[in-house]
């Protein structure tokens, strides 16, 4: 259970215990600092976000019959967060059972309200529509889209250009020109920016020259049990039961925070010793441990791992980052030496970005050069990894 969420979790059972209460030192409105602020723009389904909504809408309903609102709004909730449409018109038509002609017709209204490609299918019809609002039917850019999309997403400008007979330069430029001034996702200018911060579930501090390890305590206070409602004596059997019961669910609430908070500080410690070098600067690579290593070191199941690591957040030295950070798995170099996956990580994307861009690096090339230097990993292997750090193919990176 995350932070934020255990503060909640305790919140509720203080409201729905009268038992329980917080210790003199809590304070439920201390402001605690928060840490690494992340800037995120943040577009989800537009029928969630009423602002989103109601401001397309208040855009659209003045041009609309008062008939033809319900089915904006049916049409503006089948979006997805880029602002295509989720479903196709015949399946909304069979849905809400509204004739397809009728769907059409106040889509296609809404279109010439909002010529941003909003409402279209996919990014392929968003751009062909936005082009023929534009008169460009008949451009270069409007063909390659129409008939060789996916060539243009994969960069492959050489099949381009023998298709279309022009030469590479000019198609790049034309579709420069053309598709630099329109909307790629019809939503963006609705999407609000907001700032969104982590709070820390652990604290790894520098004391001197050791590192201390802290459960963040500011959201997980201390409580006590009222005595005095234990020690009064009560003359009908349901208020008894009803004390003991709320004793039993105190103490149970007790025991499984101690449990909770024990996992995860141990774990905490036993990830600090391990990667110490890498926490004090010392290297920029972590050492490989594994779940199961920590299970059995802390005689625990690796289930129990995985869930107490799940979704928590450690501040430290190096910055603020998921705990499950420090766990890599390992590879065996030349030396016969372990060394964490996320050192071959690093130099692939070294590589990748220190490559020639018209000649760029394929899974097996990445492979050859990482074995010059001493790591073994196999095509299959490079291929993994780079679908992980969310990187191209080769065919992809290819600038022509």
């Amino acid at each position: 259970m995350q932070t934020l969420d255990l503060k909640s979790y305790i919140q509720k059972e203080v409201d729905q215990n009268p038992l329980l209460f917080y210790a003199e030192n809590h304070s439920s409105d201390k402001k605690v600092p928060l840490s690494c602020p992340i800037r995120s723009t943040i577009g989800a389904n537009i029928a969630s976000h009423c602002s989103h909504y109601e401001l397309l809408l208040q855009e659209i309903g003045i041009a609309l019959e008062s008939k033809d609102k319900k089915i904006a709004q049916i049409l503006m909730g089948s979006m997805d967060e880029k602002g295509f449409l989720s479903d196709s018109l015949e399946d909304l038509s069979a849905l809400f059972e509204i004739p397809l002609a009728r769907l059409t017709k106040v889509k296609d209204q809404i279109q010439s309200l909002i010529p941003n490609g909003l409402l279209c299918q996919n990014l392929r019809e968003s751009l062909l529509f936005q082009l023929s609002t534009l008169s460009k039917k008949t451009c270069t850019s409007y063909r390659v889209i129409s008939d060789y999309f996916e060539d243009l997403l994969s960069n492959n400008f050489g099949k381009l250009s023998n298709e279309l007979q022009i030469p590479i330069p000019t198609i790049k430029q034309e579709i420069k020109q053309d598709l630099g001034s329109l909307c790629f996702y019809p939503l963006s200018s609705y999407q609000e920016e907001r700032v969104c911060h982590i709070i820390p579930d652990l604290f790894i501090t520098q004391e001197d020259d050791k590192l201390e390890v802290s459960l963040n305590d500011e959201f997980s206070p201390k409580l006590e049990i009222q005595k005095k409602y234990l020690e009064k004596a009560y003359t009908s059997k349901e208020e008894k039961n009803f004390v003991q019961d709320c004793n039993t669910s105190a103490k149970w609430l007790f025991k499984t925070l101690n449990r909770r908070n024990s996992i995860l500080l141990s774990i905490g410690k036993y990830l600090t010793n391990k990667q110490y070098d890498y926490l004090q600067g010392n290297t920029d690579h972590l050492k490989p441990i594994t779940m199961r290593e920590v299970a059995s070191a802390l005689e625990l199941n690796e289930s129990t791992i995985t869930r107490a690591v799940k979704n928590k957040y450690v501040s430290s030295p190096k910055g603020t980052f998921p705990l499950r950070k420090f766990f890599t798995s390992a590879l065996i170099n030349k030396s016969g030496e372990k060394i964490s996956n996320s050192c071959a990580k690093d130099l692939l994307i070294k590589l990748i970005q220190q490559e020639d861009k018209t000649s760029p690096l394929s899974d097996e090339a990445i492979s050859s050069h990482l074995q010059e230097y001493g790591i073994p990993c196999a095509r299959r292997t490079i291929a993994k990894y780079r679908k992980q750090l969310n990187i191209h193919p080769s065919n992809k990176r290819k600038i022509w």
